[in-house]
């Protein structure tokens, strides 16, 4: 499936991602915080830095939308017809504290 994405991920993804990109890592992302700080130390700036972790970003993704993406980029009918079978009828449970709960249906 990765290598099936691959070729338009440049078109999708904005160019300061850099988790799952090839040729770009986190270190990309420190060099680019440090400038800001730099840039705002130098020019006398207020700079807040908010950080979001987005594990399990994929979780939260508007299917429908994510459907009408790949028909756009072309991904063809049976490729998108895997994606909708992967996320159909999925079931999650959740950790919290060692707690496990029941399984329930991803929408």
């Amino acid at each position: 499936m990765a290598s099936r994405l691959r070729p338009t991920l440049l078109e999708v993804i904005y160019e300061d991602q850099t988790c799952g990109i090839p040729n770009r890592t986190i270190y990309n992302s420190v060099l680019c915080l440090r400038d800001m700080a730099h840039e705002a130390s130098e020019k006398n700036l207020n700079l807040i830095l908010i950080n979001l972790d987005q594990e399990k970003a994929f979780d939260c993704v508007n299917r429908g939308f994510l459907i009408k993406i790949m028909q756009k980029l072309n991904y063809g009918p049976s490729f998108i017809h895997w994606i909708e079978t992967l996320y159909s009828e999925a079931n999650c449970r959740i950790i919290n504290n060692g707690w496990l709960s029941d399984p329930f249906l991803l929408r």
